[in-house]
């Protein structure tokens, strides 16, 4: 995975296939000794959609945030990853950006995901 700058509190990284692009956002707090702790506090999905009917071909970036007391305004992170995605060459306009709120509502292992060990 690659790291993108959002800003001076956040990064994300991402994963970049033909024509869509994925990845995780995360608030940064800075050490002193140079390192840092990185909080997942959204997900993003860019992607050219196939159908288009009424539009102009274009690429599309949902971002969905975390209630989570690090993450800002929805909209605002929202904007500031479609600039940072731009800025790096990743999508290129026209794009729509939209946001949302999120949270985990549960969920079910398939197999041994956790190692408590």
């Amino acid at each position: 995975m690659r790291t993108l700058t959002i800003d001076r509190n956040f990064k994300a990284d991402y994963v970049e296939s033909e024509g869509s692009r994925c990845g995780e956002i995360y608030h940064v707090r800075r050490n002193r000794a140079g390192g840092g702790t990185w909080t997942p506090i959204a997900r993003y999905f860019a992607w050219r959609p196939v159908f288009i009917e009424n539009f102009h071909p274009h690429w599309r970036i949902d971002c969905f945030v975390r209630k989570h007391k690090l993450a800002p305004r929805p909209e605002k992170l929202g904007r500031a990853l479609a600039t940072s995605l731009i800025e790096a060459g990743l999508c290129e306009r026209p794009v729509w950006v939209s946001w949302h709120k999120s949270e985990e509502l549960g969920g079910d292992a398939y197999g041994e995901v956790f190692d408590f060990d």
